[in-house]
């Protein structure tokens, strides 16, 4: 199932960088699920994928993989440079 995820001012504003479950699309990710989500790189390579994490329907633990533009948003506003408002779609199991 696909659920679309708004990335708004407010998460940007409230972010903070290089903090797993602050981060905007965290934050996002975790108001359109009601779950706490933390968003995380495979390694510090800028171009790596990156993985949501939250907790599922049954209780447990899933983690899904990052639309690109997603994952160059988190890429870009860890770094510090500047991110602007978008939504994408995020791939639930």
């Amino acid at each position: 199932m696909k659920k679309l995820i708004r990335v708004t001012k407010a998460d940007i504003a409230n972010g903070r960088p290089r903090f797993a479950s602050s981060c905007p699309i965290a934050r996002a990710i975790g108001r359109a699920t009601g779950t706490r989500t933390t968003v995380w790189p495979v390694s510090s390579d800028f171009f790596a994928p990156w993985f949501a994490t939250f907790r599922n329907e049954t209780g447990g633990y899933a983690s899904v993989r990052l639309a690109e533009r997603a994952a160059r948003f988190a890429g870009r506003f860890d770094a510090g440079l500047a991110v602007e408002p978008f939504n994408f779609y995020l791939e639930l199991p």
